[in-house]
């Protein structure tokens, strides 16, 4: 049955309220990263604002001291966000301020780009808020870009977007000069978050079988020059990858496991590309089955059965992707499909306001708040101006202190090496297996193990719970404690 126009209107109504509210109460929750650094587990947000400082102090493609021995910053790490927020941490000279103006910026040039797009299409400005909202204030989407804090695959998000509206209206017009704007765009992608850049990869691919023959040529021409763009970062990260960590890293695989902790990954893997494949098949009923709009579709649409049946954990490349990045692209081309639709049977709109309800309780009810340092974390960073040469932080547990941020935070306002570090990603395979020795040792509390494999890490100093107890037997110094904490040197 269709339903009638106002009850479509209450109904996108009601999601656009709730949506908005919600993203609205996430975001002033956020607002605690002006004045805390942040803390807690779920916490990635603070290895992209060491970074950040990184690519002022150490620059970019140039050798940096702070983690794991050194490593050549911005070699394996793509660079798109931090030259995009370089400028506000300059503005404002604190990295926290600097990454929160960075996520409010970036959503409004989102909205700015659907509504100028949204317009151009002939969508109606209420629709483009609602696809916004969709887009932006699911629960996928807070959950990623604010409660782990990833504003680089923010970014990501908002570039794709650009591009997927740009051929979009490309689709069915003549290509002209301005089309060639999405090169920009593609190489700016590659440069940000790479998975997202495979998306835009396939969006191309789309509008190829889509063009006729004269039109495909100047679609290969725009991605070969959006490659070109982004070579000075691509060619050497291509180059270096196999030596890194990234190599052994299958994000996939959790795609494979059915455990507690795996549930909403195999929800949403099985819930996302179904809800896109039944909106394709409405939307494509209504172009009458029209052999040349599957065509543009075909490539997500492939995507979406292979992940519906766990093939991309198998798939070079693909196997690499998280599965919430999967999710937040169908979300997106789902969204698209519905705001696009002619005519919307009551039972979606059912369906829709009922998925939002979910989002939204999850969202505000289940999904964890902007975590502030504990007391521990404030006991550790008590003893951190006591910290002279290099230091690893080990045996930290069972308190309930999180080190990677603690790395973080050391290297950004205590200036500090680290024989660790916050993105494994740099360093290759070996570095951890000598870490992963040095933490047997300590566990079996073996002194002559843990000296020599600090040795080998080039390590002087150890910041500890656990070792307090026993590494004044094994000949190393106190140099100060706090609580339960304490820092010891060779």
């Amino acid at each position: 049955m269709k339903s009638s126009k106002s009850f479509l209107n209450t109904v996108f109504l009601f999601v656009i309220l709730i949506l908005g509210i919600t993203l609205f109460i996430r975001l002033v929750d956020q607002f605690k990263l002006l004045t805390f650094f942040p803390g807690g587990y779920i916490n990635d947000l603070s290895s992209y604002l060491a970074q950040l400082y990184f690519l002022d102090t150490c620059g970019f493609h140039q050798f940096c001291s702070y983690w794991y021995n050194g490593f050549t910053a911005f070699l394996i790490t793509p660079p798109g966000w931090y030259f995009f927020t370089y400028p506000l941490y300059l503005l404002f000279g604190d990295v926290k301020i600097a990454a929160y103006a960075s996520i409010i910026l970036i959503l409004v040039l989102s909205y700015v780009v659907i509504h100028y797009f949204g317009k151009k299409l002939k969508i109606q400005p209420l629709y483009r808020i609602l696809f916004f909202l969709l887009v932006f204030a699911n629960v996928n989407s807070i959950r990623s870009f604010l409660r782990s804090g990833r504003p680089h695959e923010l970014l990501g998000w908002f570039l794709f977007l650009l591009l997927f509206f740009i051929v979009l209206y490309y689709k069915d017009k003549k290509i002209t000069l301005p089309f060639y704007t999405t090169t920009l765009v593609y190489s700016a992608l590659i440069l940000t978050y790479f998975s997202v850049a495979i998306y835009g990869g396939l969006l191309f691919l789309g509008l190829f079988l889509y063009k006729k023959t004269k039109e495909k040529i100047q679609v290969i021409f725009a991605v070969l020059v959006g490659i070109l763009l982004s070579s000075f970062w691509l060619v050497p990260f291509l180059t270096n990858i196999k030596e890194t960590f990234i190599e052994t890293f299958y994000a996939g695989q959790w795609l494979l496991e059915f455990t507690k902790l795996a549930m909403f990954k195999q929800l949403g893997a099985t819930i996302f590309p179904l809800i896109f494949l039944v909106l394709f098949y409405i939307s494509w009923k209504e172009q009458h089955k029209n052999k040349r709009y599957f065509l543009f579709y075909s490539p997500f649409l492939t995507l979406a059965v292979l992940l519906f049946f766990r093939i991309t954990a198998f798939l070079p490349i693909f196997k690499n992707i998280p599965p919430t990045q999967y999710f937040t692209l169908f979300i997106v081309l789902a969204a698209y499909l519905l705001i696009t639709l002619k005519s919307l049977h009551k039972l979606l709109l059912y369906a829709l306001g009922l998925a939002a309800i979910g989002s939204v309780v999850i969202t505000l009810f289940f999904t964890a708040y902007y975590e502030v340092q504990n007391q521990d974390t404030q006991d550790i960073l008590e003893l951190l101006p006591h910290i002279e040469e290099r230091y690893m932080a080990i045996g930290l547990s069972p308190k309930e202190v999180y080190s990677k941020p603690l790395t973080a935070y050391a290297a950004i306002y205590y200036d500090l090496d680290n024989a660790l570090g916050w993105y494994p990603h740099v360093k290759e395979q070996s570095y951890f297996e000598e870490i992963d020795k040095l933490q047997k040792a300590f566990n079996e509390q073996n002194c002559e193990e843990i000296i020599e494999q600090l040795e080998v890490l080039n390590t002087q100093e150890v910041l500890t719970h656990i070792g307090c107890s026993f590494l004044t037997k094994c000949g190393l110094d106190l140099k100060a404690e706090k609580h339960d904490y304490c820092v010891y040197s060779i």
